[in-house]
């Protein structure tokens, strides 16, 4: 089993990787935007521990809810504020790869995504 060694003023903390980034996968799914990860968790979630920190790394496909920025910001403020407060461990970084987007829901926010380009009678149609 893979651990995530952290070091600490108080000693060496070690952690199951798979424990971490369900953790993250829980956390991040439930943000409005995040469709789902790219991949499976192990390849879509990629942790790196520094000497007191974590740098994570992750692989999202976004729905059309709210624009990227938006969801990104939200992505990286939930996790940090929540992650650190369940395991105790510093988050340093976490960056946000946009691997795709989910046609989920497209209809219903094309105003809100193209205000200037709205047509009422303009509808998506959806690949099979």
């Amino acid at each position: 089993m893979k651990y995530i060694d952290i070091s600490l003023l108080e000693g060496r903390v070690g952690y199951s990787h798979r424990v971490l980034v369900k953790l993250i996968e829980d956390i991040i799914l439930r943000v409005p935007g995040i469709d789902s990860l790219e991949k499976q968790p192990d390849e879509s979630i990629k942790i790196e521990t520094k000497k007191e920190s974590l740098n994570i790394s992750l692989y999202l496909n976004f729905t059309l809810e709210k624009r990227v920025p938006e969801v990104a910001w939200d992505v990286q403020k939930n996790l940090k504020d929540i992650f650190e407060k369940k395991t105790g461990l510093k988050v340093d970084r976490i960056d946000i790869f946009v691997q795709g987007f989910s046609s989920v829901g497209l209809n219903e926010n094309f105003e809100n995504l193209f205000p200037e380009l709205f047509i009422p009678e303009l509808k998506v149609n959806h690949a099979p």
